[in-house]
């Protein structure tokens, strides 16, 4: 903690070391060096930027839901298009899936 806190405050590890109690400033410097590698940082970093993502998206839905319930206009608009896709869907299982799947021609037979 006292090597993140250095580094990503731009404190300096040696004045981090100073006011840390049971830390030297060689063990910390080892201990930067060793876990504080280009690798380790880059992996770090990949995953705050995916929780970030992750909270972001949950931020725009949250915010979106907010909205949804608060404006009225949106509600319409949105109900409307729920309306057309239930129609849509409603006729083309009326037209292509009645009958056993089969699309029946309206010719009569000759007997």
């Amino acid at each position: 903690m006292a090597g993140i806190i250095g580094k990503g405050c731009n404190i300096g590890l040696n004045r981090i070391a100073n006011i840390s109690v049971g830390i030297s400033k060689d063990v910390l410097n080892n201990t930067v060096n060793w876990f504080f590698d280009l690798k380790n940082l880059q992996r770090t970093s990949d995953k705050i930027v995916g929780y970030i993502d992750k909270l972001s998206l949950a931020i725009l839905k949250s915010h979106f839901i907010l909205t949804y319930f608060d404006d009225v206009i949106l509600r319409q608009r949105v109900e409307k298009q729920l309306n057309r896709v239930e129609l849509s869907n409603k006729f083309a299982k009326a037209i292509f899936f009645a009958n056993n799947q089969e699309l029946h021609e309206g010719a009569k037979s000759e007997h």
